[in-house]
């Protein structure tokens, strides 16, 4: 019997595979991108399909056709009309196939009998495929869940380009046209359903306000949207959106549906009328340039607080630099708000609100790293944040400011240096982090007050640091140094899961810095006795790192007891709240699982342990997570895919996703990432190894030529 091989786990549909070759946009202008040989992509110049718009034209038609695939005379019926000639005919077409071909490919364009056809979304991806891909997958999952969120994100970054078939005219057009609209259309449903359900009443109304612009006669979306402001309290902005509405589609022609008719939740009789008086209208329009500049309170940076706790929202576009200031202002009038209510004392329910609610606002900005724009506000946004400790200060001319009030400004800065560290901010992290630090040392000494507060932030702190030097100069040891302060500092704020979250990355030290396991498992120990005390999902991730220990020693049976354990005791739902200094969601569970496998696959080749691996990293494409995981984590599972397509022979795969941990880890600024991916060309590069002369390694020469 011929032996098989395990195959690498294939990408989801929407995502171009490694063997794509072409990657294509039909939403807004026809842009057509190719793999060149060096395994980057180039965007195709026009030129590239010859004179007139007959090679472009057929290209569109077979990509949008049932299988790619449609008989000469279906080309001819749809594209041209039909001449007298019927040679005039076959040579247009017979000269637009010849000119595609050269554009895109021979192999690319198969003539099958009378037909032709194009290669499948594995070699020709396409946002328009892509998006059908996603909205099935999204429907799966339940349409308007929390799983479905990021896919239907994605979708809607696709459909939202611009028309499907720009410039493309006939009936097949419009068929195919009201096709991308209908899907746009859902959705937006969907999306702005689970905004709604979220609370984030403003990605919601952006996509209802969308739909209606859309088609001013869909009363389902206005109902659905106008109800919603009504729940929220908003019944100034429901009544201004149903007046506008109303007054747009009279001027279509259209008959005006009453507000009652509408059967919401309050009769306008019972609402403000938006005829009032000139200044109580004002008042219900905040300014929408900027944030005026408001009565100062603390240290002169805080806006009055309010006795709502809930933060105010402005009709500012998402993403936009004002849109980060506003986010700026919100959460600084949440301190604001925390500060005077707690009136000098910081009570640990309220204490611990307030961490929470700092999680959650800065969580409504996740980065967007394909965004310049985007990812240059969000940095600033978040660098304002970490400097908070260091404004106050610079404010403050006799000694220091209360540590009522500080404590407070440190775990802002904590949580946006988190932020900055799993995206491209580890730079930020280095320069704002060591400045705030000894003050937070200096206020965690025992006697001092809220001692055992300021411990617990100072050991965060430190374990922050301690990633940003591993990541940014690749100092390893100097992690160590930091987890080692770390665990100190936690034990002195007598936090159990301060002090497991301490240990276990004084753990990882050891393991990242030259796999030192039996030191990774001596470290691991003193937690052991603290787990009770923690919740499950903390428990999860100390036994996975024994289980990574132990199958790294070829300990198969302890290895894949103590795996078991992990899994039965990962509960990630509601607990994430309880622990904002702490990470461990399902990526993190299916890196580690991987990593066992992976550690197994290389004591037991024959066991199988490497198909487990891939099987194992193939469900990250079907998990909600994915989508927020931090970049560090994603090199990390890419570094960990790669040595498994060692493991299994996977040249192609091997090249292709080591191409991808380099730029990624360049993208990041991680030093010891890029290290660690140079190391593996270097392995496949030795005159021992069998692929030191393949193309492929060869054609990564200059990617790593200098690492």
């Amino acid at each position: 019997m011929v032996p098989t091989h395990p195959q690498s786990p294939s990408p989801p549909s929407w995502t171009p595979a490694p063997s794509c070759r072409l990657r294509v946009f039909l939403f807004g202008p026809l842009q057509v991108w190719l793999r060149d040989p060096s395994h980057s992509w180039r965007l195709l110049d026009k030129h590239a399909w010859g004179k007139g718009r007959s090679a472009r034209s057929v290209f569109k038609r077979l990509l949008l056709a049932p299988s790619r695939r449609l008989s000469r005379c279906s080309l001819q019926d749809d594209l041209w009309s039909s001449p007298d000639d019927a040679l005039s005919l076959d040579k247009t077409l017979y000269n637009a196939i010849n000119l595609l071909r050269r554009a895109i490919g021979k192999d690319l364009v198969l003539t099958i009998e009378s037909a032709y056809a194009l290669a499948d979304q594995s070699l020709i991806w396409t946002d328009y495929d892509a998006s059908q891909a996603l909205l099935a997958s999204a429907e799966q999952l339940g349409r308007t869940t929390d799983a479905a969120l990021p896919l239907l994100e994605q979708a809607l970054s696709y459909l939202s380009r611009g028309e499907l078939l720009e410039d493309e005219g006939g009936l097949w057009v419009h068929g195919a046209r009201l096709h991308g609209e209908a899907m746009r259309r859902q959705c937006r449903r969907w999306l702005a359903q689970i905004y709604a359900r979220q609370g984030r009443l403003w990605l919601a109304s952006e996509q209802y306000r969308a739909l209606l612009e859309a088609d001013l006669f869909d009363e389902e979306s206005l109902r659905d949207w106008v109800g919603l402001l009504l729940l929220q309290g908003q019944e100034r902005e429901a009544l201004r959106c149903y007046e506008t509405w109303a007054e747009r589609l009279r001027l279509q022609g259209g008959s005006v549906p009453s507000w009652d008719q509408l059967n919401l939740v309050k009769s306008s009789s019972d609402m403000v009328s938006l005829t009032q008086t000139a200044e109580v209208a004002e008042d219900a329009r905040p300014g929408l340039v900027t944030p005026a500049v408001p009565t100062c309170s603390i240290g002169g940076l805080w806006p009055p607080a309010s006795s709502d706790p809930v933060l105010p929202f402005l009709p500012l576009s998402v993403g936009s630099p004002l849109w980060f200031v506003w986010q700026q202002r919100r959460i600084e009038g949440l301190l604001a708000s925390f500060l005077e209510r707690s009136d000098g004392r910081l009570e640990l329910p309220a204490w611990a609100e307030l961490r929470r609610r700092l999680q959650e606002e800065l969580a409504t900005v996740p980065p967007q790293d394909h965004d310049r724009d985007y990812a240059i506000s969000r940095r600033q946004m978040l660098g304002a944040l970490a400097a908070l400790p260091l404004t106050t200060l610079a404010r403050t001319s006799n000694g220091l400011p209360p540590v009522e009030e500080m404590l407070p400004l440190c775990a802002a800065a904590n949580a946006a240096c988190w932020q900055l560290l799993n995206s491209q901010g580890i730079d930020i992290v280095r320069e704002i982090l060591p400045r705030y630090l000894p003050l937070l040392e200096h206020l965690a000494q025992p006697g001092k007050s809220l001692y055992s507060l300021a411990a617990r932030l100072a050991a965060e702190a430190n374990r922050i640091a301690g990633i940003a030097a591993a990541h940014h100069q690749g100092d390893r040891r100097a992690k160590q140094i930091f987890s080692r302060k770390a665990v100190h500092l936690a034990a002195r704020s007598g936090h159990a899961p301060a002090q497991v979250a301490a240990l276990r990355d004084l753990s990882l030290a050891f393991y990242y810095d030259r796999l030192q396991v039996p030191s990774m498992l001596a470290h691991l120990e003193p937690a052991t006795p603290l787990l009770a005390a923690c919740p499950s999902v903390m428990q999860s991730s100390v036994l996975c790192l024994q289980a990574t220990a132990w199958a790294y020693l070829g300990r198969e049976e302890t290895a894949l007891r103590l795996l078991g354990e992990a899994h039965e005791r990962f509960e990630p739902e509601g607990e994430s709240e309880a622990l904002p200094d702490f990470r461990f969601h399902e990526d993190n569970l299916i890196l580690w699982t991987g990593r066992v496998y992976l550690h197994l696959a290389m004591r037991f080749p024959e066991k199988g342990y490497a198909r487990q691996a891939w099987q194992t990293y193939s469900r990250l494409a079907t998990i909600p997570a994915m989508a927020t995981t931090p970049s560090r984590l994603q090199v990390e599972i890419l570094l960990d895919e790669t040595k498994t397509a060692l493991i299994q022979q996977e040249q192609e795969t091997f090249a292709y996703l080591l191409m991808e941990c380099m730029h990624r880890a360049t993208e990041l600024g991680s030093q010891c990432l890029q290290e660690d991916a140079a190391a593996l060309y270097r392995q496949v590069c030795a005159e021992d190894h069998p692929w030191h002369n393949e193309r492929a390694l060869k054609e990564l020469t200059d990617l790593f030529i200098s690492r």
